[in-house]
């Protein structure tokens, strides 16, 4: 390519220059890397030297760098090509997979190479040279496993080694496993939950005992408390052995109202830590329960005795079980395993915005936007008490046992709700009782947030998160209120609540962003809170806003309508 300049004065002379140039790509987009794939060795016929280095390996699997990195990004010198080697080796673009063995248990950092095609004249390439293809690299982590003890080479050392994982088969970190017999020793479990002891001696007999403690709410919520109620009632019995552990909070070798009522102090922080339990408990992995629906018939093992060792023994597992969590949701290794919140609906509560005036008493109640959709909820309500002392908590839909209690002084009220039996008609939650420091706004002293108990919400039915929001809301005409739709956008169904005053004919109208009415509604309505239904049929997508009218009043919000 050239430019082509040219220039003129004002007497007509003129003159031109050729500039050549070229477009180079030099750019090439982040790879995103997986980190912690999980591979398990695979046994392989003798005299095999899977990875080439001269030895023969007793077990070995191939991993390719497709597995551990991709690019959603489009790249315009397509195609992009993945390489894989370990860390501190020259990479090669032709070199897609690595091959892994024994040595590499239980965890290895592998570096892996994306490359386009570009032949960019300047790129530096990773030996130095000068010209080829653009290429960005990142380090993963593989968790490598043998859970069919195929490595059985001792070398040198007598070892006694296995690994701790969930029934989930996700490794757990940091847990103290000591060995008793001969000696004693204490090590703690790495990232990919493996252990190790080494010149162990032989012709003793020892004792393996894994212990964790101290992270008692790790993955509890009130999600468990509703599925142990459940099955409680024999409405959804929890399905193997380690949940049933888990259920059994009181350490009482059942599952009872008891466990539900620990359990909920916890969340609460009214206790810090279960009061007759660990916060993990641990059975041999190769232990077969004899009656799964009841775990405690024996005393199931909780060590691992091996006696007069003449080798090294390997597979010396165990099951992990959170105690409280029984539907998987606990952090292992900083990760958490159950759900991510992204993209959830939110689930509104909602409070009066009322102003505060300094050395007065007010009674704030918190109210629940539409209880028919959740199961169940928590949250943690900031009471800032710089700003507003909280004299009392008077309970509504909430009885003083789902309210916490020690927190109140930090200024947390934490809260945890599930439905027991018939929808609950008082959409009260609780109310508080507030003497102001200060005038202020109850938005300005008042937050809902996850500082403690962690704010969530479960759907009806299958119990997905969402997320819960405190929505403040100003008084219009005496007792007149109009307030968010729920859900909004509106997918299938909404709800559009409102109070009147008192009693009478109120007309709720639709308005598309043309303003053409397109849907009323006009009825009879209580004194009080009230809430109109609204079908996806009635509406096609768009944003619309919605009137409320009652008695030459009226009040107005917006909501919008997606494409099925």
């Amino acid at each position: 390519h050239a430019f082509e300049l040219r220039a003129q004065d004002a007497c007509g002379n003129g003159t031109s220059v050729t500039i050549p140039f070229s477009v180079v790509d030099c750019y090439i987009p982040d790879p995103v890397c997986f980190s912690g794939l999980i591979v398990n060795l695979e046994a392989l016929p003798p005299m095999t030297d899977i990875d080439g280095d001269g030895e023969a390996d007793e077990a070995g699997v191939m991993v390719f760098a497709n597995e551990l990195a991709s690019c959603e990004v489009i790249e315009c010198s397509a195609p992009l090509h993945f390489s894989v080697n370990r860390v501190g080796e020259q990479p090669d673009i032709n070199q897609t997979s690595i091959a892994l063995t024994c040595d590499d248990r239980y965890s290895v950092e592998l570096e892996v190479y994306v490359w386009d095609s570009a032949g960019n004249p300047y790129a530096v390439q990773p030996d130095g040279t000068i010209g080829g293809p653009n290429y960005k690299h990142c380090t993963v982590e593989v968790l490598v496993q043998d859970p069919n003890h195929f490595c059985n080479n001792c070398e040198e050392q007598m070892q006694l080694a296995g690994s701790i994982n969930t029934s989930a088969d996700l490794p757990v970190t940091a847990v103290d496993v000591t060995i008793e017999g001969s000696y004693t020793e204490t090590t703690a479990t790495l990232e990919a939950g493996t252990f190790t002891f080494s010149d162990v001696l032989p012709n003793g007999d020892y004792v393996i005992r894994p212990e964790k403690d101290g992270d008692d709410l790790n993955g509890v919520t009130t999600l468990d408390v509703i599925l142990i109620q459940a099955h409680i009632l024999n409405q959804q019995p929890l399905s193997d052995a380690y949940q049933r552990i888990a259920a059994d909070a009181n350490n009482s070798g059942t599952i009872t109202m008891l466990d539900v009522i620990e359990l909920r102090r916890l969340l609460l922080g009214d206790i810090s830590s279960l009061t007759n339990n660990t916060s993990w408990r641990f059975v041999a992995a190769d232990y077969v329960f004899p009656n799964p629906a009841n775990p405690w018939a024996e005393v199931f093992p909780e060590t691992i005795t091996v006696d007069d060792p003449v080798d090294c023994q390997f597979g010396l597992d165990f099951v992990a079980i959170k105690i409280g969590d029984v539907n998987g949701t606990v952090t292992v290794n900083g990760f958490a395993t159950g759900d991510e919140r992204t993209g959830h609906l939110s689930w509104p509560v909602m409070m009066e915005d009322a102003l505060l005036q300094a050395g007065e008493t007010y009674e704030l109640p918190l109210r629940a936007q539409d209880l028919a959709v959740v199961d169940g909820f928590q949250f943690t309500l900031d009471v800032d008490h710089s700003l507003v002392a909280l004299t009392d908590v008077r309970p509504g839909l909430l009885g003083a046992d789902q309210l916490g209690k020690v927190l109140r002084d930090r200024g947390w009220l934490t809260a945890s709700w599930n439905r027991t039996d018939a929808l609950p008609m008082d959409e009260v939650l609780f109310t508080l009782v507030l003497r102001p420091r200060q005038t202020v706004r109850a938005s300005e002293a008042i937050t809902l947030g996850s500082a403690f108990t962690a704010a969530e919400a479960y759907t009806s039915g299958n119990r997905s998160l969402m997320d819960v929001d405190l929505h403040f809301y100003q008084r219009a005409a005496a007792g007149m209120e109009l307030f968010q739709n729920f859900p909004n956008p509106l997918t299938d169904q909404t709800v559009i609540p409102f109070t009147l005053p008192r009693e009478g004919e109120a007309t709720i109208e639709i308005f598309d962003w043309t303003g053409r009415r397109v849907l009323t509604i006009r009825d009879q309505f209580i004194q009080g809170y009230n809430q109109v239904r609204i079908d996806r049929a009635q509406l096609q997508s768009g944003v619309y806003a919605y009137v409320l009218r009652f008695n030459g009043e009226q009040l107005s919000k917006e909501m919008v309508v997606l494409e099925k």
